[in-house]
């Protein structure tokens, strides 16, 4: 499932994980990042808490797209990798995982605030390597191109679905971008606009998430039109 995400990540160092000013887990040292349902994955059980009634998993890292699985108190869920995506729950925690219960087969994105994980909102504790670090990418040649907008001086790239977790490369208006896949995160831009890329930029060689404000691409903050693959889509 979704292997071609993957592969089209190049294996990166240690410096690359430091995400935001939180260092990486230390067993992530030479991890290239997880596909989140790779029995390889590097990642650590945990129980479900704050879940008095069964809450929806969730299809993004963001509280507005549930999935049909479930989970609640009680749960023991394997938690495959994490991004920072939108804050979610009383304190705005926005530390997400996707994980997997062994005993029904459910899993998709679970808050950190559902989850006896060390740390808080203000000071997240990844248990997990990242789902899918920026950096030094492949191309993706054989998917939606559009025209970087809204950079009149250098923006950088997210490690994440979330604008202020910066992986330090950056794009420019006009950029030439190949859209991999998208998912739905943080809120970003003027009009708060959720919808992110994995994106290659045809002209510096790198690739890392890009906000759809920073792109020519059709529709709004207020009406997304996702041009590509959904990231972890059965079809990938």
């Amino acid at each position: 499932m979704h292997r071609r995400l993957m592969t089209a990540l190049a294996a990166i160092t240690i410096s690359t994980l430091l995400v935001g000013g939180f260092p990486a887990p230390a067993y992530a040292a030479t991890a290239a990042g997880r596909d989140s349902h790779d029995s390889a994955a590097m990642g650590a059980y945990f129980g479900v808490v704050n879940a008095l009634n069964p809450v929806n998993y969730r299809k993004h890292p963001n509280w507005n797209y549930p999935d049909s699985d479930t989970f609640r108190n009680g749960d023991v869920l394997w938690l495959y990798c994490y991004f920072l995506g939108a804050p979610a729950g009383p304190n705005n925690n926005p530390l997400w995982y996707h994980a997997n219960n062994g005993d029904d087969g459910g899993y998709g994105f679970v808050n950190d605030r559902y989850l006896n994980t060390p740390g808080t909102a203000a000071n997240p504790q990844p248990q997990a390597e990242p789902c899918m670090p920026a950096g030094e990418g492949r191309i993706y040649p054989d998917n939606a191109v559009y025209t970087a907008v809204n950079a009149p001086s250098t923006v950088l790239f997210g490690n994440h679905p979330a604008k202020m977790w910066s992986a330090g490369h950056g794009f420019l208006t006009g950029d030439t971008m190949e859209l991999y896949c998208y998912f739905f995160g943080a809120s970003a831009g003027p009009y708060n606009n959720s919808l992110w890329y994995m994106a290659y930029d045809r002209n510096r060689g790198t690739h890392g998430w890009i906000n759809d404000h920073n792109l020519n691409t059709p529709g709004t903050a207020a009406n997304p039109q996702p041009q590509t693959y959904e990231c972890w889509d059965s079809g990938i």
